[in-house]
């Protein structure tokens, strides 16, 4: 079972460019009106920022893929492996 999500964008606006200001972003945590719960119960085992926005179906599909980190638009990862 996989925890993903969208920033910026969400799975049906695949065009244009999202100009809000974020000052942070939260992971493994839902922020509510700085309210401090809706934390998640579990382990993350790697985290990835693209600069492009990807649909549900693009993020299942690549959900089990390795990444080096060279990829094209993967501008953060960090994986949690504990043997790497």
């Amino acid at each position: 079972m996989g925890l993903y999500g969208y920033i910026g964008q969400n799975e049906n606006e695949q065009n244009g460019i999202y100009d809000e200001y974020i000052d942070w972003i939260d992971i493994g945590r839902h922020r509510y009106q700085n309210d401090d719960k809706g934390f998640f119960n579990g382990k993350i085992d790697e985290v990835r920022i693209w600069n492009y926005p990807k649909n549900q179906n693009k993020i299942v599909d690549n959900m089990f893929t390795i990444h080096s980190g060279a990829e094209t638009g993967l501008v953060a990862l960090w994986n949690f492996d504990e043997d790497n």
